[in-house]
């Protein structure tokens, strides 16, 4: 077994969370089991593959993330007895805490390929295989020479020892995120508060010498030791030393309580809840594209795109509030308040004296000093209604994934950049409408009259679907990457198995930092944390519903939706809600990062915004479905992206490996003249939506594993916002509540039928 700072090679997609820095994995063939490291030796991104407005947009999301992780796991494992409170250092890499709040920034980061990773062998424990004596190494670097002096405390003596050392399968790990070898000696607390490292001893003959028990059981609370001299038995017990540096004080005052707190569990190295690894994924986009105005100095442009694509109106004046918050984030409010007082004592004058001439020098000063004032602070806002600067501002109070305006601008990208008609390198179109098919997705010898019958018979699948417009894209760019692990539990809190005990905070850590550069005279070695990123190009469906239809079902089941001002469209009513609602004060319907007000049960109004959101969803996953079954592809090979406000879905293949067509070709090989599309008539037909567990499923709200949930890695929501009855009826999302208290919604599908019937 070798030592510390061997590197080895994988697929950039095992790299990326199986063998991610912190995982536990054993070598195949059973060989040695080892904990991954961080390593300097992975490639950079150049900016050609990964843009900087790309960069920018992962560290957001990464910031965002401990922002709300830390938020988490801080306040629902609170306790008011405990003091101090829980420490964020609990919750989230304490290197990168200012003041208990995580700070991260592009200058912390580095943008790995996964192409390497090192490691190290873990755990140190090893036991006899015929004594089952333990012996334990004191460090990677020096395991060869610690495991050559194992046979020296052989009971049976050195030259009897078998010399049989087999490492154990199993670690100690904590919510932490340490992990630690099994041992029968224990981190424990000094009277003075200092941790330290507890020495076993029999407490029976004191002796120091201890043989496995419970090894083989397949039950891990099974193990535990028993002294080599007199068999007494010892429990296995280890304490995690974070918990004990930060609460330790407490836990000397006999807080019993939080004695489950420090406990560390045995687990094995290849469960899933041995490594965690966190992370996401975006879409790509070009450098120069829309999506910059989403940095700061871009307002402007914002707002301008904004009013276009949703219809809004420019008002050309500023409100009052307006100009105060204005003046406000300038730094000059003071200075606007002066200009405003000195025009209310003009008036105050005027009204008391009505002749003074001398007040017209003091008018042309205010005058001027308020010209100067609006031409620096308030002249690049004129142009800006109310109601879009509203959107611009309220989006900061959305997670990135479910922020409307950013959907807004990566749609308007999107369609830039895949829905153009500039050809790839290989002649083939970024992006084919399935009723438009090109050599590439018509079906093999179909031409001429019978690819135009072809073409007639999907718009009419499209049709009775409420699809306006169905592509087949390539070159849908992503960047899968992930960041950190968590241990134990994906989530921010962990509650052990006791239903008394206490409610653990779940620490999120950083990758291990890498150096940055070499080190110069007088002046130390730069330090980044790794983000493992993969850029790939994949194949997608892109589809977008009719906003009539869309708005006739809003209305066919009485959804709250903001009246329309002239020439606004149904998505700027959306997003104008959507805002308002995650702005307000304690109002359901927020969008929060892990959706938990739509976990609750019948607390939501009947809001337009939630509901199109669900309509969206719903569709996708049934897409996912239905292209995972004529593809070949698993739907864990899917990932889904909405543009809520433009009733538009994107539905792609995620893999990291070579895209090799399998969307392209399933709709060439599933076409035909009479049909149209397979695919289509798959997603049309009555059994589409059926569900093997219908008499349970519906009543808790129309989504289940049995019907329109996918594997959670696949899906924007975690499986949340779905139900069967947003499109055919037969009951209502599990979230929502009506004020009549009814218990069936008129379905999508069934509003796109009555219109179709009626002709309109």
């Amino acid at each position: 077994m070798s030592g510390a700072g061997d590197t080895m090679n994988r697929t950039r997609s095992q790299m990326l969370r199986a063998y991610a820095p912190g995982a536990l994995f054993a070598f195949e063939g059973g060989g040695a089991a080892c904990r991954a490291r961080s390593t300097g030796d992975n490639p950079e991104h150049s900016l050609h593959d990964l843009p900087r407005i790309g960069r920018q947009q992962i560290a957001s999301m990464i910031q965002e993330h401990l922002m709300n992780w830390v938020r988490r796991a801080s306040e629902n494992s609170g306790d008011p007895s405990r003091d101090p409170p829980t420490p964020a250092s609990l919750c989230m890499t304490g290197d990168i805490l200012e003041h208990g709040r995580p700070r991260i920034g592009l200058h912390n980061l580095r943008f790995q390929s996964p192409e390497t990773v090192g490691y190290e062998p873990f755990p140190l424990s090893f036991r006899c295989a015929r004594c089952g004596l333990h012996r334990e190494g004191q460090s990677a670097e020096t395991l060869a020479s610690d495991m050559a002096g194992f046979s020296r405390a052989c009971p049976n003596g050195r030259e009897n020892c078998a010399d049989n050392w087999r490492q154990l399968d199993f670690v100690m790990a904590h919510p932490s995120g340490n992990v630690v070898s099994p041992s029968p000696d224990r981190n424990d607390l000094a009277p003075d508060g200092r941790v330290f490292r507890r020495k076993a001893s029999c407490p029976n003959c004191d002796k120091q010498e201890f043989r496995w028990t419970g090894i083989g059981t397949g039950v891990l609370s099974n193990i535990g030791f028993a002294c080599v001299g007199c068999g007494t038995p010892v429990e296995m017990i280890e304490n995690d030393p974070d918990v004990l540096e930060v609460l330790g004080h407490a836990i000397l005052r006999e807080k019993k309580g939080q004695v489950a707190e420090m406990r560390m569990e045995a687990i094995s190295f290849r469960a899933n809840a041995a490594f965690l690894p966190v992370g996401d994924r975006i879409l790509l986009f070009r450098e120069d594209g829309v999506m910059g105005l989403l940095q700061d100095g871009h307002q402007a442009e914002l707002a301008t795109l904004l009013g276009e694509r949703l219809g809004i109106k420019s008002t050309g004046v500023l409100s009052d509030a307006r100009k105060r918050e204005l003046a406000e984030r300038s730094g000059r409010l003071k200075e606007w308040e002066g200009i405003l007082g000195q025009w209310q004592m003009i008036r105050d004058t005027q009204r008391m004296n009505p002749d003074a001439s001398y007040l017209a020098a003091a008018m042309e000063g205010v005058t001027q000093s308020e010209a100067k004032f609006h031409s620096e602070v308030f002249a690049k806002h004129v142009s800006v209604s109310t109601l879009t600067q509203t959107l611009i501002d309220g989006r900061e109070a959305f997670p990135n994934r479910f922020d409307p305006v950013r959907m807004v601008l990566e749609h308007a990208a999107f369609v830039t950049e895949k829905l153009d008609t500039t050809p790839l390198p290989d002649g083939r179109y970024r992006s084919v409408p399935v009723t438009l098919l090109d050599p590439f997705t018509a079906p093999d010898g179909v031409t001429g009259s019978d690819l135009d019958s072809l073409h007639a018979k999907s718009q009419e699948w499209l049709d009775l679907l409420g699809i306006q417009e169905m592509r087949i894209v390539r070159d849908v760019r992503v960047a899968d990457f992930t960041f950190g692990y968590t241990r134990t539990t994906s989530d921010p809190t962990r509650k052990r198995r006791s239903k008394s005990g206490p409610v653990i905070p779940v620490r999120l850590n950083m990758f291990e930092p890498v150096p940055v550069g070499s080190a110069v005279a007088g002046q130390a070695t730069r330090w980044q944390y790794p983000v493992l990123t993969v850029v790939s190009s994949n194949e997608g469906i892109y589809f977008r519903l009719k906003p009539k239809l869309v708005l006739a079902w809003i209305k066919a089941n009485e959804l709250e939706l903001p009246e329309p001002e002239p020439g606004m469209g149904l998505g700027a009513r959306l997003l104008a809600q959507a805002v308002a609602v995650q702005t307000g004060k304690d109002l359901p319907g927020r969008f929060d990062p892990f959706l938990d007000e739509f976990r609750r049960e019948g607390e939501t109004p009947p809001l337009a915004y939630p509901f199109v959101y669900t309509l969206l969803h719903t569709i996708a996953h049934q897409v996912i479905q239905h292209a995972s079954a004529l593809s070949g592809l698993e739907m864990g090979a899917f990932a889904e992206h909405l543009f809520v406000p433009d009733l538009a879905v994107l539905v792609y293949r995620s893999g990291t490996t070579m895209d090799l067509g399998n969307l392209s070709s399933m709709w060439r090989d599933r076409g035909s003249v009479a049909l149209g599309n397979e695919f289509l008539v798959r997603m049309a037909a009555p059994a589409a939506l059926r569900c093997g567990s219908e008499g349970s499923c519906t009543p808790r709200g129309g989504a289940c594993p049995d019907c329109v949930m996918i594997p959670e890695t696949s899906c924007i929501a975690r499986n949340e916002l779905l139900s069967r009855s947003v499109l055919l009826g037969r009951g209502i999302p599990r979230w929502a509540k009506w004020p009549d208290s009814r218990a069936e919604m008129t379905g999508f599908y069934d509003v796109v039928d009555q219109q179709r019937r009626s002709g309109s």
